[in-house]
């Protein structure tokens, strides 16, 4: 009976390495989604995992070990350059469809084997953007959603503004020094994000929430970052963050930081802008012209009265002459009726009657019109016009 062979670990992984490393004797591309590249970004040779998905499902089919050498990151940062994916190949990695050029190794310590990364395809990494980014529009267009908040209603002035960004990054500064440069007192309330890398979406999708639950703190909500690769941007072509956006109840205005390049979330924004200070200069004129609004009307108005003023002044002058005129005549009628009056009253005063030579007797102060109560012995007096008589009764006779 033949002894069968026996291999130490390591012999067995040298063994394994020879038939894998034979059988991939040259380089390959390898295609999937980049996991725990940010993690150790900042060593000199980055390690991290490549994985395949079922996006129907949602769950991890499998993955492999990468590995980046320290002198392949400046190619490999040259070639996402002018590719137009990302600025920093060391920075925001996690998450992204990528397309590697790869040589299979393996290290016999431990057994295990890796692809050790030799070059990447910009144009499949684009191209896998693209195609993300164009199924999320159609199911915001199928779902009504790309012109829902721009339905909302903007506030004639804005006072309360919801700041979603990172606290202490440049757009956080930008946007507030715009603000405060202003002559208008703006109430800003923050909630901190991660702006790029994986946790945006949870974190976003968090602040937004907050917002929503507390809307009557504020007028507007805003999201803002700074500039940065396409790539960077493509954290913002996400469904679930432009839902949120969508269905807000309140405007969002979005400041992602690109000019010519525009996100899902600008899309759904009620509006879009291209840098947080665009955004902040959007609040000030809007309150600018406003202002300017209020100052036009109230100078219409004084314009308006000093033209009706002036129109109808003549008017007022003519109806002031005839009220005056009126009133003259009135009062000369009146005169003359008083003066009737007077003379009246005068013919019928008894000192008049008196002086035409009649005379009036009283008894005890009262004027005596019948013989009735007199008799003999009573004094009376006699008036007339130049003095009175006394008088002692001798005798009553009635005709």
């Amino acid at each position: 009976m033949p002894v069968e062979k026996t291999y130490h670990v390591f012999e067995l992984n040298q063994e394994i390495k020879k038939v894998l490393e034979t059988s991939f004797p040259q380089s390959i591309w390898v295609q999937g989604e980049i996991a725990d590249f940010d993690r150790h970004a900042r060593q000199r040779i980055i390690f991290f995992q490549l994985q395949e998905k079922d996006e129907a499902h949602n769950r991890l089919l499998a993955s492999v070990d990468c590995l980046l050498r320290e002198e392949t990151k400046p190619y490999l940062r040259k070639r996402l350059a002018e590719g137009g994916v990302i600025k920093e190949v060391s920075h925001g990695l996690d998450g992204l469809e990528v397309k590697l050029k790869v040589r299979v190794s393996v290290y016999p310590p431990s057994g295990k084997y890796s692809l050790v990364v030799e070059d990447i395809d910009p144009e499949f990494t684009l191209g896998k953007l693209e195609q993300n980014r164009e199924r999320i529009i159609q199911f915001l267009k199928k779902h009504h959603l790309l012109e829902k908040n721009r339905a909302t209603s903007f506030p004639i002035v804005v006072e309360k503004v919801g700041l979603i960004t990172k606290e202490g990054s440049q757009a956080y500064f930008d946007f507030l020094r715009k603000l405060e440069e202003s002559h208008f007192h703006f109430s800003v309330a923050l909630f901190q994000t991660s702006l790029q890398g994986r946790s945006v979406e949870r974190e976003v999708l968090r602040a937004i929430q907050y917002f929503e639950a507390h809307q009557t703190m504020i007028d507007v909500l805003i999201i803002i970052r700074g500039g940065g690769s396409k790539s960077n941007l493509s954290w913002f072509d996400n469904q679930k963050i432009a839902e949120a956006i969508a269905n807000f109840p309140k405007p969002v205005l979005t400041g992602i930081g690109h000019k010519t390049d525009i996100s899902i979330a600008d899309l759904v924004a009620y509006q879009s802008l291209p840098t947080p200070n665009a955004v902040a200069n959007f609040l000030v004129e809007h309150n600018q012209k406003y202002l300017q609004e209020l100052q036009n009307l109230v100078q219409e108005i004084h314009l308006s009265l000093k033209g009706f003023l002036r129109f109808h002044r003549q008017e007022v002058e003519n109806l002031w002459k005839e009220i005056l005129r009126s009133s003259y005549q009135y009062l000369q009628h009146q005169k003359e009726i008083l003066q009737r009056i007077q003379e009246g009253i005068k013919a019928l005063d008894p000192r008049n009657v008196l002086k035409r030579g009649f005379s009036l007797t009283t008894l005890n102060g009262k004027i005596i019109s019948n013989l009735n109560n007199l008799h003999h012995g009573q004094i009376i007096w006699t008036h007339l016009y130049q003095g009175k008589i006394k008088s002692t009764i001798k005798n009553v006779q009635k005709n």
